[in-house]
């Protein structure tokens, strides 16, 4: 009996070890299972985190290189470049000649001979006055001084009584003072072309006139309304002329009102210019243009694409494409994109010496090479890229989008070649721009979207009247006189 019952006290205890055995082994499997979950987790917290460092990375890289961006290399404009880095008068992207400073062979001169200056003295009705300096009797050598006469004008007008016992004076003389409209035309003028504030206007006002006539800034604004409204007509003009163009070039720049950002469009040619503001650059904006929903004609931008829904063609600024293809250069180490930009270069020139010799087109042979190395460049920048891929993620990403918009809009960038009445660059339009950046830089913007409207009206005149040597003071004084200006 006693072995039986040892036998059954040992399997008793081997029933407990199996199942403490069994107990011991799920807890092994669960934890082997929570650990094995939690290994997963993180091996893909680590992945994870291994991408977003190499995002952060790849922005550290390009923030880096963004200090390298100016106007050379981007759309930045050279009033961005940090010019404490380059040397004196190398602001600019031209390069150096090799000639020698000021006025170059051929060229006219511009000294003021005295016989010329008294014949169109005498033509405009103007005979100098005659000083004698030393003794009269003997032979003398002549001078000319030429200055301006500052001093106010006024007219006292006297309206008499009528047959019936009434005045009949024109509405506007209802003020018992009134200006003319000289001085109204000079205010215009320093105002659009002189880029002087209202303030400034009021001082140089009163400077001129001896302290005499005393301007008030309301009274400024309101002459400036009524050029706005006079204007109309004028503009309307200048939109006609250019709808009849075939080609114009566009672009458009930003400013501020009343601290929210909105735009100035300018569409121009080498005669005539026009300014109109928008809110935005989208679609919708450009739709409420009314040139824009009449031009049927070529337009020259820097690769806008919203604009592509306007016009018949278009034509893309190859200057602004050679910022970008000098970026690639420099931030991948690529020499497809140099390449491109000689060719592009190279393309111009041609075309430059064919219409000085008076050829209107490009013969077809040439112009089939022309476009075949165009291709052979883009098939060699993806050779390139895959046997020296670039070293950072960011500029292959702009190397991608960059070789891509030269496929899809090659003929676009490439359309100066088979209408020469296309331009290489938008050059033309973003000169007109740069008055729109001095008005921000003087005053910081404008305070009402009516004063931007006024300033597009007042800059549509006077840059148009510049193009075809239309004095301006007699430009403005017409407007205010409601005399058409252009014919």
């Amino acid at each position: 009996m006693a072995g039986i019952n040892v036998e059954r006290d040992m399997w008793k205890h081997l029933m407990e070890v199996m199942d403490r055995l069994e107990k011991v082994e799920t807890e092994a499997r669960e934890q082997r299972r929570r650990d094995s979950a939690r290994i997963k987790e993180l091996e893909a917290k680590v992945v994870e985190l291994e991408e977003r460092n190499a995002v952060l990375q790849n922005e550290i890289d390009r923030l880096k290189h963004k200090d390298d961006t100016d106007s050379h290399n981007s759309s930045l404009p050279p009033s961005t470049d940090q010019k404490p880095r380059k040397a004196p008068n190398e602001y600019n992207g031209r390069k150096k000649t090799g000639k020698p400073r000021g006025g170059q062979k051929g060229h006219p001169g511009r000294t003021l001979r005295l016989k010329d200056c008294v014949e169109k003295l005498k033509a405009s009705g103007i005979e100098p006055e005659i000083e004698e300096i030393g003794n009269v009797a003997r032979p003398y050598k002549e001078r000319l001084v030429l200055d301006v006469m500052l001093r106010p004008k006024a007219i006292l007008k006297r309206f008499h009584e009528q047959e019936d016992g009434k005045y009949r004076i024109p509405e506007e003389y209802n003020s018992e003072v009134v200006y003319g409209a000289d001085i109204k035309a000079l205010t215009a003028m320093l105002y659009g072309q002189g880029v002087q504030s209202a303030e400034r206007i009021v001082e140089l006002i009163k400077a001129l006139s001896g302290d005499i006539i005393e301007v008030s800034q309301g009274t400024i604004f309101s002459w400036l309304e009524t050029l706005h409204q006079s204007a109309k007509a004028e503009k309307k003009k200048i939109e006609e002329q250019l709808l009849d163009l075939p080609q114009v070039s566009t672009d458009a720049t930003t400013v501020s009102i009343n601290g929210q950002q909105a735009y100035i469009r300018n569409f121009s040619d080498q005669h005539w210019v026009l300014y109109v503001p928008m809110e935005r650059k989208n679609i919708e904006a450009l739709s409420k243009i009314p040139f824009m929903k009449k031009f049927a004609g070529i337009l020259t931008h820097d690769h806008e694409t919203a604009l592509y829904h306007f016009g018949t063609d278009h034509g893309e600024c190859d200057i602004h494409l050679i910022r970008y293809l000098t970026a690639n250069t420099e931030n991948t180490g690529h020499k497809w994109s140099s390449k491109m930009t000689s060719l592009l270069c190279e393309m111009n020139r041609y075309r430059k010496r064919l219409m000085a010799d008076g050829q209107t087109e490009i013969p077809k042979a040439t112009l089939l090479r022309l476009e075949t190395r165009f291709d052979g460049l883009l098939a060699f920048a993806r050779h390139e890229r895959k046997q020296h891929p670039a070293p950072f993620r960011w500029a292959t990403q702009k190397e991608t989008s960059l070789l891509n918009r030269l496929k899809k809009h090659k003929r676009n960038h490439l359309l100066f070649l088979h209408d020469f009445r296309v331009p290489f660059d938008n050059n033309i339009s973003e000169r007109d721009l740069r008055k729109c950046k001095n008005r921000q830089k003087m005053a910081g913007g404008f305070r009402t979207a009516h004063g931007l409207d006024i300033f597009c009206s007042l800059l549509s005149i006077t840059e148009t009247c510049k193009r075809q040597a239309i004095n301006l003071l007699v430009a403005f004084r017409s407007l205010f006189s409601h005399i058409p200006i252009f014919s």
